[in-house]
């Protein structure tokens, strides 16, 4: 007997192939802890646009990655992860990735990776910690890049996670990955997410679509 996948376990899928296949093939280098940036593949973020993201500005002072919650969270894909991986409040306050957020100059998603065995990764943190993660690699590709490689001065991906096994990408509108993975997550959202309404988050307002708290 022949049992159907769900819709949402297929969209997971779907979209992995694009993002593994442009974090792992154009990417390699993502295993180095500084991260690695390439403009032909991130396009060009706009650093203060991109710290808006993750900090808020001045006049949204709830706003920003870093303002969405002080719990410790567990990190993961649906259907690959499971309880007995996290504490209870990590379990209690589990977000379901991929995590996209966009202003007009600027656009961060947060990724699981694939483990040396070829599973998903998952991983715990804060929100507090992801920025922090995502401020220094937008520094390492948008400051330090520029003074030192100007070829490769543009976005990027890193680790992030408190274990590191998550995948932080910065990148710009229009660039070859947001390209790619637009196409991957199609008109239902990310990983089958409605899209409206995961779309609530994109500006790092503090609401997060895909935030589950059973």
């Amino acid at each position: 007997m022949t049992l159907s996948l769900p819709i949402q376990f297929i969209r997971v899928a779907f979209f992995l192939i694009h993002t593994f296949f442009l974090i792992h093939t154009f990417s390699a280098a993502a295993e180095l802890s500084a991260g690695f940036c390439d403009r032909a593949i991130y396009g060009q973020p706009n650093y203060s646009d991109c710290v808006a993201l993750l900090y808020g500005t001045s006049g949204q002072r709830s706003a920003g990655i870093i303002h969405i919650d002080i719990y410790e969270h567990g990190f993961l894909l649906p259907y690959f992860g499971g309880s007995g991986q996290f504490t209870i409040d990590q379990w209690r306050h589990r977000v379901n990735l991929p995590e996209i957020w966009h202003n007009d100059k600027c656009k961060i998603a947060l990724l699981v990776k694939t483990g040396p065995t070829g599973e998903f990764t998952t991983d715990s943190g804060s929100w507090a910690q992801i920025a922090s993660r995502g401020k220094a690699l937008v520094d390492y590709c948008l400051m330090t890049k520029r003074a030192t490689q100007r070829d490769k001065w543009g976005g990027g991906v890193g680790l992030a996670g408190s274990h590191s096994r998550l995948n932080i990408v910065v990148y710009g509108w229009g660039s070859s990955f947001d390209l790619a993975i637009t196409s991957g997550i199609g008109p239902s959202g990310p990983v089958g997410i409605d899209w409206n309404k995961s779309m609530t988050n994109l500006s790092a307002s503090g609401r997060v679509g895909n935030l589950s708290q059973a």
